[in-house]
């Protein structure tokens, strides 16, 4: 599943992205990758875009940074859970100047 953010080259701030749906009774997230690449390339773009990402609850909170005006990026955040089960959610950031 993708969702869609848009967001400005300066802006710098958090998005939550919510697993609770997903997870069965008592199972909790153990573990979460977030990456980021350019859509158009494939080319890695996680250090340029991603500034942070924390596990809270059964949702991780993603810092996003950067970017360059008119490039979209794809944001992918995998989980592992106690119940051994991986999910993914998907994001597609676009990049626009005002």
């Amino acid at each position: 599943m993708s969702n869609v953010l848009n967001k400005q080259p300066a802006e710098v701030f958090v998005v939550t992205m919510h697993f609770a749906s997903r997870l069965t009774v008592g199972e909790t997230i153990t573990s979460k990758t977030v990456t980021a690449s350019i859509i158009a390339t494939g080319a890695d773009a996680t250090t340029a875009v991603i500034k942070s990402s924390t596990i809270v609850g059964t949702d991780i909170d993603v810092g996003v940074q950067g970017g360059t005006d008119g490039v979209n990026y794809k944001i992918t955040i995998r989980v592992g859970t106690s119940g051994v089960n991986v999910l993914e959610e998907d994001i597609i950031m676009l990049v626009r100047e005002g």
